[in-house]
């Protein structure tokens, strides 16, 4: 090789590595890349257990099932290097159900691959367990029902006053959830509503909505208007025994006779609480006589006294009459 051939290969050589050199080192790293990634893949293998499945469930259907989630075993495959920094927080599992796969009262059926596990750069999925998962799936229903009180210290409130009507805003409500579970829901209850012996005066109260599980109420709280009267009652006191009044001057001169029972039956109006507490000994049943001044037969008004207290009324008496005779005492040899 002559001396001129030998100047033009080494300049060929120095050219090699001085021209274009951002382009070979461009090279050099994709090369590198690519043989880590192949060297990966056919590196070690790790499992992780309990990898949640994570479920797109259309708004139209339910998911009946009691305890999700669902939880798969993975076999990853890498490096050492990339496995030893890989937990299963770096792993994501996601399934989509498909409403056109939907099929009432039939298991709806998803089957897992390796493709459906989503992991870091440079690892793979290799197996996943287990391979389907069955969901029990039913139609997402609606239905409007009427709103139900419930109270709680409804014992302590004053005898003498009760609930006389109550008024909800709205009246109805939307209850949503699946078919099953709908379609024995026919009221829906509010929470508590407390009451106490304070609770003499109407009142508005936001009570809460209680609604089973796997249900959905809407609105979750409406208004409530509690009306609160004075709670008036009849009572019937039977057998109630009956007094003569008979004044002394009276009694001096005749004989005495009740003709017709000596009991009668009273009907009393008032305030629950002090009707209640009422019995035969706290009335004054009694027939006046003093109008009465010569021997015969009467017929004489019942009348009945009760405690003085205004908000008790006398509604009936029975019988409100009775007979009574008068016959001169036999007054020969005094």
């Amino acid at each position: 090789m002559t001396d001129y051939e030998k100047n033009g290969f080494l300049k060929r050589v120095v050219r090699l590595f001085t021209e274009d050199w951002l382009r070979k080192v461009i090279a050099l790293f994709v090369t590198l890349a690519l043989y880590s990634i192949i060297s990966g893949n056919t590196g070690q293998e790790q499992t992780f257990t309990r990898i949640p499945v994570e479920l797109e469930i259309p708004e139209t259907l339910v998911n009946m099932d009691p305890a999700p989630p669902y939880l798969a075993k993975v076999i990853v495959r890498g490096n050492s290097a990339q496995l030893k920094h890989l937990s299963a927080n770096d792993l994501k599992i996601r399934m989509q159900v498909r409403k056109e796969n939907f099929s009432a009262h039939t298991p709806y059926v998803m089957r897992l691959s390796p493709d459906d596990v989503k992991t870091p750069f440079g690892t793979s999925v290799i197996a996943i367990e287990p391979q389907t998962i069955t969901l029990n799936l039913e139609p997402l229903a609606s239905k409007k029902v009427p709103v139900a009180a419930q109270f709680s210290g409804l014992n302590e409130m004053n005898h003498d006053y009760l609930i006389s009507k109550i008024t909800f805003t709205p009246s109805e409500v939307t209850v949503s959830g699946a078919e099953s579970l709908l379609r024995d829901v026919d009221k829906i209850d509010t929470l508590s509503i407390p009451l106490n012996a304070s609770a003499t005066e109407s009142f508005d109260y936001t009570a809460s909505l209680s609604c089973r599980s796997g249900l959905r109420v809407m609105p979750e709280a409406v208004n409530c208007r509690v009306e609160i009267v004075k709670g008036n009652e009849s009572r019937e006191l039977e057998g109630v025994p009956l007094t003569l009044l008979v004044p002394p001057g009276l009694e001096s001169k005749f004989n005495v006779e009740l003709i017709s029972a000596s009991n009668v039956k009273v009907t009393l109006y008032g305030p629950r609480g002090k009707i209640a507490m009422l019995d035969e000994k706290s009335l004054n049943i009694f027939a006046d006589l003093s109008e009465l001044d010569r021997a015969g037969t009467y017929t004489v008004n019942v009348i009945c006294q009760t405690p003085e207290d205004r908000e008790i009324a006398v509604k009936n008496i029975y019988p409100d009459k009775v007979q009574v005779k008068l016959t001169l005492k036999n007054t020969e040899g005094k």
